[in-house]
């Protein structure tokens, strides 16, 4: 019929806390408008008009594909989880880091630090409002995990940012892929409960 069908997707859509970015992490699907499937898609974002502007991307080779995207609270570093080979039983999984002070693909991706690599799979990310990204994740057996691990000093780059894994117990719970994905200004207000 000559219309593509995707595989699996699989991916992240996030906004920066400042709403003025978009990142979109695409995994695993085919015939993106972008001409790629595993590839970080960015935008500049027009709150009052709601129009996209200043796409920059760059796309991953096999065997890695870009699952899970963040910003850090001051929106100047992406975080993104990248998994080798298989959802469930990659080879490993990476966190990559991103400074996005400059706005252009070569510049972003020139960028990149790799500042985890794990033996399992990664879930998804969180930005909580105390500035800490918190990351899910699957064991090595696509099972569910008994940890939370954490990006302690999200604003800081490379090996500063402090990650450290499997940093917070769940038991007696535990989780599968990630985390709720939140609206961080929307974390920002400060609620009053009588």
């Amino acid at each position: 019929s000559g219309v593509g069908t995707p595989i699996l997707a699989s991916g992240q859509m996030k906004f920066s806390p400042d709403g003025k970015k978009l990142a979109v992490a695409s995994g695993k699907s085919s015939g993106t408008p972008f001409g790629s499937y595993k590839s970080i898609q960015l935008f500049d974002f027009n709150a009052s008009s709601g129009i996209l502007s200043n796409l920059v991307w760059f796309e991953y080779r096999h065997p890695f594909f870009p699952e899970n995207i963040e910003f850090s609270p001051d929106c100047r570093y992406l975080y993104v989880s990248v998994n080798s080979n298989g959802f469930c039983s990659p080879t490993e999984s990476q966190i990559r880091q991103y400074n996005l002070g400059r706005w252009d693909s070569n510049s972003i991706k020139g960028s990149e630090k790799v500042i985890a690599t794990l033996p399992r799979s990664l879930g998804r990310f969180q930005l909580a409002s105390n500035g800490k990204i918190y990351v899910g994740g699957r064991t090595s057996g696509c099972d569910e995990n008994d940890f939370i691990s954490v990006i302690n000093e999200a604003n800081l780059g490379g090996d500063n940012c402090q990650f450290t894994a499997n940093a917070i117990s769940l038991t007696p719970g535990k989780i599968w892929d990630g985390l709720p994905n939140f609206v961080q200004s929307d974390l920002a207000i400060n609620f009053k409960i009588n």
